[in-house]
C-alpha cells in the first residue's frame, strides 16, 4: 500500500464503507490488503480530526511505522488456510474498526490491532516493542493480548535446553517465536519435530493458564496489575483498566476473525476451538461486549453446520468404501 498517496485522498468527510467477507474473498491478497488497508487508514484520519498538526505527523510517523515492521515480520509466514498472515492482522483492526460505532475507538486499538500477534509469533518482545515505537502502553497493551511462550512452562532442564537451542539457531537469545520456525529452512528434521513434540507437550497447559486470566473482567484486570508490576509498567488503574477494555476487545476480534477463517480446517481442531471460545471467551465477551459474543455465537453455529457436513460425507465415503464389489 502506497501511504503516501493515501495521506492526499480526502478524508475530511470519509465514508467508512463496510465489505463483507464475500467481496473480499474474490479479490486478490494484494487486493484485499489495500482495501482494508484503505479503509483503516481512512478510520485513523477520523480518530486524528481534533489532533494538532504536531501530533497529526507523530501519530502517522508511528502508524508508517507499524504497518512497515509488521508487515516485514509477517512476510513469510502463512496461516493454515495459506492466507498471508499480514492479511490477518489487518482484518483484525478493520473488524476492530467496524465495531467502533458501538464501542468508541481510537487510534490505540489500530496499534493494538495491527501488533497484537507481534510478541506471541515474532522474535520481539514487550522491551523491544517499547523501545522501538517509545510507547510503553502499546507495548504493555500487546504483552496482555500475547500468549506467554512455551518456554514459560517448559519443566524438564533437558526440554528447556532442547527450545533454547532450536530457538537460538533462528533468533539470538529468542525464547518467544513459536510456529513461525516450522517454515523455515534453517532447522534440520530431528529439530524440527524436536520443536513440534515439545509444542504439543506444553501447548494445553499453557492455553490453559493464558485463558484462566478470562474468567471475567476482574480477573483478567487483576491479571493486568500483577504484570504491570512484575513489568514495572509506569500506568495508574485508571488507565489500565481502560487499556484491558481496549485489549479485550481486540482479542474478541481476533477470535472472531479466526472462527470466520477456521472452515477448512481439520474437524477436531475446529471442535477443539469451538469448546475453548465457549469456555474462555465467550463468558467474558458477553460481560463487556455482548454484541462480538453474539457474532462470535453465529459464526460457532456456520462452523457447526461445516463439521455436521463434513461427517455425514465421511459417513458415506466409508459405507461406499465398505460396499462388495460386484
Amino acid at each position: 500500500m502506497n501511504m503516501e498517496l493515501l495521506e492526499h485522498r480526502e478524508v475530511s468527510h470519509p465514508v467508512w464503507k463496510r465489505f463483507d467477507q464475500d467481496h473480499l474473498a474474490n479479490l486478490s491478497n494484494h487486493e484485499a490488503e489495500n482495501i482494508l488497508w484503505g479503509q483503516i487508514y481512512i478510520r485513523f484520519h477520523q480518530q486524528l480530526k481534533h489532533c494538532s498538526l504536531e501530533e497529526l505527523r507523530d501519530y502517522k510517523l508511528k502508524l508508517k511505522s507499524i504497518y512497515s515492521t509488521t508487515e516485514y515480520l509477517f512476510k513469510d509466514k502463512y496461516r493454515s488456510s495459506w492466507e498471508p498472515y499480514f492479511y490477518h492482522l489487518l482484518e483484525t483492526a478493520y473488524i476492530r474498526m467496524e465495531e467502533g460505532y458501538v464501542w468508541n475507538t481510537n487510534v490505540l486499538d489500530i496499534f493494538l490491532s495491527i501488533l497484537h500477534d507481534t510478541i506471541e509469533d515474532t522474535h520481539k518482545d514487550f522491551s523491544s516493542l517499547k523501545k522501538t515505537y517509545n510507547d510503553e502502553k502499546l507495548a504493555f497493551g500487546v504483552h496482555l493480548i500475547s500468549k506467554k511462550s512455551f518456554y514459560t512452562y517448559i519443566e524438564k532442564d533437558s526440554d528447556r535446553d532442547d527450545y533454547k537451542r532450536i530457538m537460538g539457531k533462528i533468533w539470538e537469545d529468542n525464547i518467544g517465536l513459536d510456529e513461525y520456525i516450522i517454515n523455515t529452512n534453517w532447522l534440520s528434521k530431528e529439530d524440527i519435530e524436536r520443536y513440534k513434540q515439545l509444542r504439543t507437550q506444553y501447548r494445553k497447559v499453557r492455553t490453559k493458564v493464558h485463558f484462566s486470566h478470562y474468567k471475567d473482567f476482574d480477573t483478567f484486570f487483576a491479571y493486568a496489575k500483577k504484570e504491570a508490576e512484575s513489568l514495572r509498567v509506569n500506568i495508574s488503574e485508571q488507565e489500565l483498566e481502560k487499556l484491558c477494555y481496549r485489549v479485550l476487545q481486540v482479542k474478541f476480534c481476533d477470535r472472531l476473525h479466526n472462527l470466520k477463517t477456521m472452515w477448512h480446517m481439520e474437524v477436531t481442531t475446529i471442535q477443539r476451538k469451538i469448546e475453548e471460545t465457549q469456555n474462555c471467551i465467550l463468558p467474558i465477551a458477553q460481560e463487556i461486549a455482548p454484541h462480538m459474543a453474539q457474532k462470535m455465537e453465529e459464526e460457532i453455529t456456520k462452523l457447526r453446520e461445516v463439521i455436521r457436513e463434513r461427517t455425514q460425507n465421511q459417513t458415506k465415503e466409508e459405507i461406499i468404501d465398505h460396499l462388495p464389489v460386484a
